[in-house]
């Protein structure tokens, strides 16, 4: 797609990771490029979705487990503040703050470290 969006066969624009700007020659990485990131590199094959809960609406959040033991948390801050995130697992507790905004992905081990 061009630096609009474009060519296609209905002739409007549409969105995709990359633009390519025609007069540079260049890849514009867009904001979707960055997002799709943290689902694809981090949610390997064989994970299964896992249930959350969650205390409001202005985060969007979804859990996987890994075949290596491993929790891949993708949250989507849809506030402009920075929010607290809170994850609460068996006894163990521990909080991140989300930037406005933006996506982010937590990895949590559960495998024992002694």
């Amino acid at each position: 797609m061009d630096e609009k969006g474009g060519p296609n066969h209905v002739e409007n624009y549409c969105y995709a990771p990359f633009l390519y700007n025609t007069k540079t020659g260049v890849l514009m990485p867009q904001k979707i490029q960055r997002q799709y990131y943290h689902f694809a590199h981090n949610i390997v094959p064989g994970s299964v979705r896992i249930a959350v809960t969650k205390y409001t609406e202005q985060i969007d959040v979804v859990a996987y487990l890994t075949p290596e033991n491993k929790i891949v948390v993708v949250l989507l801050n849809k506030n402009d503040d920075v929010l607290p995130v809170n994850f609460r697992i068996q006894e163990k507790a521990a909080e991140v703050l989300l930037l406005g905004k933006e996506v982010a992905t937590c990895i949590i081990d559960l495998e024992d470290k002694g």
